[in-house]
């Protein structure tokens, strides 16, 4: 499997103070496709989301599209 560094997408609070230069790389992601509303925090190859920030009602939400080890 060829392995991939997050490209870091919009600026938010879950990602605050990480460094980006000490992100291991990663060896997969589970393919999605941008919710509407959704602000991708982390983007994967070919601008897919690979974290994703949106608001639900009164919360939060979010999504991490990476799998699990083994897989």
């Amino acid at each position: 499997r060829d392995r991939f560094l997050p490209i870091p997408g919009v600026p938010h609070e879950i990602t605050d103070g990480m460094d980006m230069m000490t992100v291991p790389p990663l060896q997969g992601f589970v393919l999605s496709y941008p919710k509407t509303g959704a602000q991708q925090v982390l983007t994967a190859f070919n601008n897919s989301p690979l974290l994703s920030v949106w608001r639900y009602g009164l919360g939060r939400a979010a999504a991490y599209t990476r799998p699990v080890q083994g897989v």
